[in-house]
């Protein structure tokens, strides 16, 4: 989200789709390209389409999530607005990724 905000639990995941609603309006859609299985780890690489609440304006913005899990559950989920910020997460480069499909 837009300055970095941090949720946590339940309740913080339906704040952040609240949140991330109110910013685009409604008018979005979340498009997969691909998806890395890291053992604990999943890397999903996407592009959100929608428009701008505040001016309307048509994006395309691409970006990365970072996914943790542990026993079946999610665990840690982070929103990369750069594909290379979450790969320096994980430690990795694209070189090293094998897609997957879903």
């Amino acid at each position: 989200m837009p300055g970095g905000t941090a949720y946590h639990g339940r309740d913080g995941i339906r704040k952040y789709f609240e949140d991330f609603t109110e910013a685009w309006g409604g008018e979005y859609r979340v498009y997969p390209e691909a998806f890395f299985d890291l053992g604990e780890d999943t890397l999903m690489f996407y592009v959100v389409r929608g428009r701008g609440q505040q001016s309307g304006a048509q994006v395309a913005m691409p970006g990365a999530q970072v996914t943790r899990w542990s026993d079946g559950l999610l665990v840690y989920a982070k929103a990369h607005a750069h594909r290379e910020d979450a790969l320096r997460e994980l430690g990795l480069s694209e070189a090293e990724l094998n897609p997957f499909e879903p």
